[in-house]
């Protein structure tokens, strides 16, 4: 995706409420199967963004789908350059859970390394990843943080 057909998407997406309004929820899904397998790091700042507290009706879990399919070390990087305005968004916390902890559970190093390599470099990724809350919730995510020194 070029840088303009990257901003036509985005501003696309952004104008969309898909919680609210059955036909921008179908063009939402749209505009998510045009960066299905093809998302890079811009496109996944704007999925990142889409996330807030309000209840979504389940459409979020679309906009999961497609960052699975995202390049890791990618993912990562953009993960880790907005984590603060993401937890902000998502101030109660279930999508920063959610996220971080399927990260975890694929087990993957391809998906689990960058994402250390991540909080390494960042402090507020790196509390979230320690805090109780997380901790709480994925509790084997304590013994890889500690061999890896995070």
């Amino acid at each position: 995706m070029n840088d303009q057909e990257l901003s036509r998407w985005k501003q696309k997406l952004q104008s969309l409420d898909p919680y609210e309004s059955e036909v921008d929820c179908r063009i939402f899904f749209e505009l998510l199967d045009e960066v299905q397998g093809r998302t890079n790091k811009e496109a996944v700042g704007v999925l990142l963004d889409t996330f807030t507290n309000a209840d979504d009706y389940g459409v979020q879990e679309r906009v999961l789908v497609v960052l699975d399919g995202a390049d890791p070390i990618e993912f990562a990087s953009e993960l880790s350059k907005c984590f603060e305005r993401f937890l902000a968004r998502s101030s109660e916390k279930e999508w920063p859970l959610i996220l971080l902890g399927r990260v975890f559970n694929t087990g993957d190093a391809n998906w689990v390394a960058p994402i250390i390599d991540a909080a390494q470099s960042n402090p507020v990724l790196r509390n979230f990843l320690r805090s109780d809350d997380f901790l709480a919730e994925y509790p084997e995510v304590k013994a890889i943080l500690n061999e890896a020194g995070v």
